[in-house]
């Protein structure tokens, strides 16, 4: 949160009401618990802001800076942000003030960019990546934050490589690359065993709907496959994944030109039509799948329905 080099601005002078989007906030608070085996995690962790930064965040004590944050599946999740929050502003007695919101409106960008233009923007969010900066810089609404990564390129690292495509514009950085959600997916593992299926460690998705059919047993309430193609964004980022692996995109690699239509992208749709419309693949799907929200593969896979 230190800014340096050429901007003279401090980290929480509040007269600039420019949004301050960060994929991370990693280094302002870092945690420490243990488990052990198969035992839960503990919940009395231990949150320690390191002394530089609240000796830094100390010259604003008073002040108050708003943060909004993308609201995670997991409460967890968003309890130990705030808490990360929390404890730099009791360390450093300054206020900080975090909204949540969902990403999954399909109106976050709208708000936000009004918010800006408005002058009431939050001073800095913490946001996918992949999913917002490009929107958000392309509507102007970001500061320019490279004199912050450079400096913790020095003591973190260089950022990961995925990060230079989503949060650089220019020779800029514009977003903050050094706090990462892992994506992939779960797979009940009794469900293979007895069918004596090893888990590998990635599938094709022609491999996928195959196990995904084998496990599925519609009198027991089981069904393998827990992903949805109804408008969300897990459906729309399903759809995407699997178009760019059978080789087609939505525009080309300087993102100039819309290259959607093309026989890669017709044979993904087919293998869609196929997974949702054939009999064959029925006994996979569970009821309903077809008009799902973001929510509703999480809600059936906590209740033992889906097996992917």
């Amino acid at each position: 949160m230190n800014r340096t080099h050429s901007d003279p601005r401090p980290p929480l002078t509040l007269t600039r009401r420019t949004l301050l989007t960060t994929v991370g906030i990693a280094g302002i608070a870092t945690a420490t618990g243990c488990s052990s085996g198969s035992e839960p995690a503990s919940t009395d962790v231990q949150l320690t802001v390191p002394n530089d930064i609240v000796q830094q965040a100390k010259k604003h004590q008073g002040e108050k800076l708003t943060f909004l944050s993308q609201k995670l599946y997991s409460e967890a999740a968003n309890t130990a942000l705030d808490d990360a929050l929390g404890a730099l502003a009791d360390a450093a007695g300054i206020e900080i003030e975090n909204s949540q919101a969902s990403a999954d409106t399909g109106d976050l960008v709208a708000k936000t960019d009004a918010a800006v233009k408005a002058g009431n923007a939050r001073d800095m969010g913490f946001f996918s990546d992949s999913r917002f900066i490009a929107q958000f810089h392309d509507l102007g609404d970001l500061t320019d934050v490279t004199d912050v990564v450079e400096e913790l390129t020095d003591t973190l690292g260089k950022p990961a490589a995925e990060a230079e495509t989503y949060c650089k514009f220019d020779g800029k950085w514009y977003g903050i690359p050094y706090q990462f959600i892992g994506g992939g997916a779960f797979a009940r593992k009794d469900w293979l065993q007895e069918k004596g299926i090893e888990l590998a460690d990635s599938y094709t998705y022609d491999e996928m709907r195959d196990i995904c059919l084998e496990i599925s047993d519609p009198q027991q309430r089981r069904y393998g496959w827990g992903l949805t193609i109804n408008r969300s964004g897990d459906g729309s980022g399903f759809v995407e994944s699997v178009i760019n692996n059978w080789g087609g995109a939505i525009s080309d690699n300087d993102g100039t030109k819309v290259v959607l239509n093309s026989p890669e992208t017709v044979d993904a749709v087919v293998w869609l039509a196929d997974t949702y419309g054939n009999e064959k693949y029925k006994p996979m799907l569970p009821p309903g799948i077809e008009s799902w929200t973001d929510n509703s593969n999480n809600e059936n896979w906590l209740a033992g329905i889906t097996g992917f």
